[in-house]
């Protein structure tokens, strides 16, 4: 008895660690601990819990995290279906991730963005397996004029549009109701579908999806193995999605828009490498800015001196220095954005280090904000 006990006890060992490593994989990866902010779970609960996965399952989310913005960090927490910012005390925002996808360009200030290329993840059907990407939209209009007739265009794989008449006969794609954001930047038909959902919102639907950016159209995609015709449109934080052979209650669904944001930023490049280009920073223009140096005190050797400017916000600020008897500029550091104030502070050695003094004098600095130069020279020695 004892050497047969001994025989099946590496058998049991074997058959609990095989169960363990199942239960492992059937468990989420990287599910988050809890809600990253009292703020964030207010607004989730405001929602999900009338509207099922609308915001997606905690237990799909990832944990908080902070991102650079305006020069600092703000805390986000990505869900399925969006990403929420804490703005301040309080008070949530939702990312405009469509609009990052589409274009490639990553909001990092009110008015800064990095340049990346623009997300090759299907907008809609199964991952992997869709000619309709999100750098594909990049193609489309950002704004129509009102438009009654229903809607029957076909998005091909070659880019082209087609026409089905029998999809456009579906009362769903009939016209709903024309938008336009107050900037007059995006202007589209939305489909009678998607309007009545969007109306049936728990949540005011602009602060969660925004502002339609390009026109609804049909596509033929995969879901689930199987093609199937399906109405999309593209918002500024969400994408619809409209499939006719849904149950009723799911044929109107938002996209995993949060899912695929977060891969595009930190999983994957669209090319398949890893998410480590240098990007190439760029400032929407600021009509009347101005760069006011606010504090620059002297410096001796081996002293860091901190240069304080104030600017508009966001705007990307340098810092170029020539030494007492130097004869050319150089760049200290990289860009920095100025926070939601406008203030920038540069840290560098202006009096060079102990080793290698400069000569007592005059250095120059040299502050560029969005193009506005401004001159000061400070003492050394």
């Amino acid at each position: 008895m004892e050497s047969m006990m001994r025989r099946r006890l590496p058998v049991l060992v074997a058959a609990a660690a095989l169960l363990a490593l199942s239960l492992f994989r059937l468990l989420p990866l990287a599910a988050a601990t809890g809600f990253a902010d009292p703020a964030f779970s207010q607004q989730w609960n405001a929602a999900e819990t009338t509207v099922p996965n609308f915001w997606g399952p905690l237990a799909n989310a990832k944990d908080g995290q902070m991102e650079a913005y305006n020069g600092g960090q703000r805390l986000v927490q990505y869900f399925d279906k969006a990403r929420m910012e804490l703005a301040g005390p309080n008070t949530v925002t939702n990312g405009l991730l469509t609009v990052e996808l589409i274009s490639g360009k990553r909001q990092i200030g009110d008015t800064t963005f990095a340049s990346y290329p623009p997300s090759n993840s299907p907008v809609a059907g199964d991952p992997g397996d869709s000619y309709l990407t999100y750098k594909a939209l990049a193609a489309l209009p950002a704004k129509v004029a009102q438009d009654s007739s229903p809607v029957s265009r076909v998005f091909n794989p070659d880019g082209s549009f087609g026409n089905d008449a029998a999809l456009g006969s579906d009362p769903n794609a009939a016209f709903g109701s024309y938008q336009s954001d107050p900037g007059g930047v995006y202007g589209h038909n939305i489909p009678k579908g998607m309007w009545d959902y969007l109306q049936k919102s728990p949540v005011p639907w602009l602060g969660a999806t925004g502002y339609p950016i390009t026109e609804a159209f049909w596509a033929n995609v995969k879901v689930k193995g199987v093609m199937k015709p399906v109405l999309v449109q593209a918002y500024q934080r969400r994408v619809l999605t409209y499939t006719p052979g849904n149950p009723q209650g799911f044929q109107v669904e938002m996209g995993n828009i949060g899912q695929h944001y977060y891969q595009w930023r930190y999983v994957t490049a669209p090319d398949g490498s890893n998410v480590t280009p240098t990007p190439t920073v760029t400032s929407t223009p600021t009509s009347g800015i101005t760069v006011v140096i606010v504090s620059a005190p002297g410096a001796h050797p081996g002293n860091a001196t901190n240069l304080t400017i104030k600017t508009a916000p966001g705007a990307i600020c340098t810092l170029d220095y020539k030494p007492p008897g130097g004869t050319t500029s150089e760049r200290q550091g990289t860009a920095i954005a100025a926070d939601k104030d406008g203030m920038v502070t540069f840290s560098f050695a202006a009096g060079g280090n102990l080793k290698h003094p400069f000569p007592s004098g005059q250095g120059v600095e040299t502050v560029t904000c969005n193009g506005i130069t401004v001159t000061q020279t400070i003492p050394i020695g």
